[in-house]
């Protein structure tokens, strides 16, 4: 049964009564939809931000072996560190782009349900990422 709130008072119209109205169904779906692109621009937000972050890290490596004027071990790895950056903010873009498309027509059909493996996978793959990081940082 899909229920409805709305400010009444505000607008004037209450929503028909009956769950299975057209209009209470139209209602449903565009929330969904709504929820779908909040959704899908989190995760292009936070594309954008490990993009930003991979490139910043591989500039600034370069920059300072190059005042330098020496290829330090560190530096050299944060330059690969800065690139696998910018490479998972490439695949986590592809992913969300895909996983928009999929949950609309999901949406469109009524036949939504959580995608609970993307979620384990995306938290996994940070999860990993964080522990590579903790071991470089202890590495260094």
């Amino acid at each position: 049964m899909i229920t409805l709130i709305t400010d009444h008072k505000r607008t004037g119209r209450t929503p028909p009564r009956d769950p299975g109205s057209p209009s209470q169904l139209r209602h449903y779906q565009m929330c969904e939809h709504l929820a779908n692109e909040r959704t899908h621009l989190a995760y292009v937000r936070a594309s954008v931000l490990l993009i930003c972050l991979g490139v910043t890290m591989n500039r600034v490596a370069l920059g300072v072996q190059e005042l330098g004027r020496r290829r330090s071990a560190l530096l050299a790895t944060l330059e690969e560190v800065g690139v696998g950056v910018l490479l998972y903010g490439l695949v986590t873009i592809a992913i969300a782009h895909f996983r928009y498309h999929a949950v609309m027509r999901a949406i469109d059909r009524l036949a939504f349900r959580p995608p609970h493996r993307a979620a384990d996978l995306f938290s996994a793959s940070v999860l990993v990422a964080a522990l590579l990081g903790v071991l470089w940082l202890l590495s260094s």
